[in-house]
């Protein structure tokens, strides 16, 4: 893991390097670098000076270190710490002829401490500014998949088929779907930025309106007329979105068929029950009448012995 780690650091600094390289500002960094170090080794050697200024009575190198810290900065702004560096390191390079040649004993000490602050500034710089770049990138690409949530939850959210709409604590409308659009008859943005009294329909006002004072998530069914007059039944679900305490999502559940449904077998139901009850009085009307013809066929028997029986008394002895 610690060698995979250092190769992928590898990577990235070869990668930067490489950017830098191809960067026509990297070169003109480097083109200004050698035109310091030639200019300032010129004057020193010929002992030259500027002929007034705060510059006339400091020594050459220090007025070379101190120009070069304008492409070190440059390169630490544009590139980070690996452009810094490498732009530190070619003021190295290009200071070492003038410590062989002009310079000996103190003066070379002073020098290595100049080129060391330089060192110093380009660590700096260069780690600020790749942690303020880094967090920029981290700050846009959350801005980005932030908007994509925001570009997917739009598109659910005029897609789907059932109305939905986004109420403030003030009984307010701040967003509504194309489908809620479509429900109540009006156009596209119509809604939004309108009470609950003034947009939907009196029932459905004071259905939402209760539901959202008592915080009740369970639906209520709600009967409106639909744009083509014809009957809707709605179920309204009220949910908190996440983040957002002070808004309130509806959504316009549409259980006309469910209720047509409902009221079909209500109606078979009760189609049935009457068949059975009809049913059960026809068989209660057959049994009383069966039983009334047989207590009339058996007293009729009755009356025709007994009649018998008093024509004939000797037959029957």
């Amino acid at each position: 893991q610690i060698n995979l780690s250092a190769r992928q650091g590898d990577v990235e600094i070869q990668r930067r390097l490489r950017e830098a390289l191809h960067a026509p500002q990297f070169w003109a960094a480097i083109f200004l670098v050698a035109a310091i170090s030639i200019v300032q080794d010129t004057m020193e050697s010929r002992e030259l000076r500027p002929a007034s200024g705060f510059l006339r009575d400091l020594p050459h190198e220090v007025v070379r270190d101190f120009l070069f810290i304008i492409p070190v900065a440059y390169s630490a702004l544009k590139f980070g710490t690996v452009g810094a560096l490498a732009m530190a390191i070619l003021c190295t390079f290009m200071v070492i002829p003038n410590w062989i040649f002009l310079h000996s004993g103190e003066s070379v000490g002073g020098v290595m401490l100049q080129m060391t602050v330089i060192y110093v500034i380009a660590l700096r710089v260069g780690t600020r500014v790749e942690r303020e770049t880094g967090a920029r990138m981290t700050a846009e690409a959350a801005l980005g998949a932030a908007n994509i949530a925001v570009a997917r939850y739009r598109s659910l959210f005029d897609s789907t088929g059932e109305g939905i709409l986004v109420i403030n604590q003030h009984s307010t409308i701040v967003d509504a779907n194309v489908a809620a659009d479509a429900l109540f008859d009006a156009a596209e943005g119509e809604l939004i930025d309108t009470s609950l009294d003034r947009a939907l329909p009196p029932q459905l006002a004071s259905a939402l309106t209760a539901c959202i004072a008592d915080c009740c998530p369970e639906s209520i069914d709600v009967l409106i007329t639909g744009p083509d007059g014809e009957d809707v039944w709605l179920a309204p679900a009220c949910t908190t979105p996440v983040g957002s305490d002070d808004l309130t999502q509806v959504v316009l559940n549409d259980v006309t068929e469910r209720r047509h449904r409902q009221s079909s077998l209500e109606a078979y139901a009760g189609l049935i029950l009457h068949a059975q009850e009809d049913e059960r009085q026809r068989i209660a009307q057959e049994l009383h009448d069966e039983t009334v013809q047989s207590l009339v066929m058996l007293w009729r028997r009755l009356d025709a012995a007994e009649e018998a029986v008093t024509r004939s008394p000797a037959t029957i002895a």
